[in-house]
């Protein structure tokens, strides 16, 4: 059972490991005087100013900030799912891509049970699991700069299962790994096996066979689909401000219990 202490001990230990926002942007940025007009690609910020109706929009809500709107979530977490074609109870929002990904760390990785990642990739959940003393294996990119769905299984069936964590399209190798390689990974997960497919980048892949594994999920297979409103906010310019983040979520089919 997780204690005061022990969440305080670890939250400590993620601090120490630099899981934050701030010290991601501490790690991305360049010394020396910037100049008023400058645009930080690094740190994904867009060049554009929010379109007025996002402005407008943002602007009517402020008198109610000082609320924190819980009545509202159950309509937000059924209109989020409505979109994807779910159901509510198989959602969980949280504040940006870290706090999801964390939560899927705490809860699916542990001293005996790894973290399976290709590698390199996003560093926030390899790092996590590092810094907690989980087990983490890092399987290398296949030549061609995608995931090898073949290792990552067999990795999984040497541990005795596992979180297999696959960041699709690549982040930051950009590659997309196609819905055969998907499919094929879904089908051989290995007992007490989940598979994480984080999607942050998805809606901009342009490679013909990429695709979401939300399917999967509305199958009821062991997969968790990770998205990202902050990528909207960023890049597209119907959006929003560069802050103003709704979070992620994260969508599950049938979860394993532990063994």
């Amino acid at each position: 059972m997780l204690s005061r202490r022990g969440f305080s001990s670890g939250l400590a230990g993620v601090f120490d490991a630099g899981l934050t926002e701030a010290a991601f942007a501490q790690r991305a940025a360049v010394p020396g005087a910037a100049r008023p007009i400058m645009v930080w690609l690094n740190g994904n910020e867009y060049p554009e100013v929010p379109p007025q109706a996002s402005i407008e929009a943002m602007a009517r809500v402020i008198a109610s900030s000082n609320h924190y709107h819980y009545q509202e979530f159950p309509a937000f977490y059924s209109a989020r799912a409505a979109s994807q074609g779910l159901n509510a109870e198989q959602i969980l929002v949280g504040a940006g891509s870290s706090e999801v990904l964390h939560a899927a760390v705490e809860a699916f990785t542990s001293p005996s049970k790894p973290l399976i990642t290709s590698w390199p990739t996003y560093e926030a959940a390899p790092e996590l699991t590092k810094a907690k003393g989980h087990a983490l294996a890092k399987i290398p990119l296949t030549p061609t700069k995608c995931a090898d769905v073949h290792r990552l299984v067999e990795e999984a069936e040497k541990a005795g299962g596992g979180l297999i964590y696959w960041y699709n399209p690549n982040n930051p190798a950009s590659t997309m790994t196609g819905s055969s390689d998907l499919t094929w990974l879904v089908d051989h997960l290995p007992a007490n096996t989940l598979l994480l497919v984080d999607e942050a980048y998805l809606h901009y892949a342009t490679a013909p066979d990429a695709s979401t594994a939300i399917p999967f999920v509305k199958d009821n297979k062991s997969v968790i689909v990770a998205r990202t409103f902050r990528r909207f906010t960023r890049w597209r310019p119907a959006c929003g401000l560069r802050r103003s983040t709704a979070g992620s979520d994260l969508t599950h089919g049938a979860i394993p219990q532990p063994t």
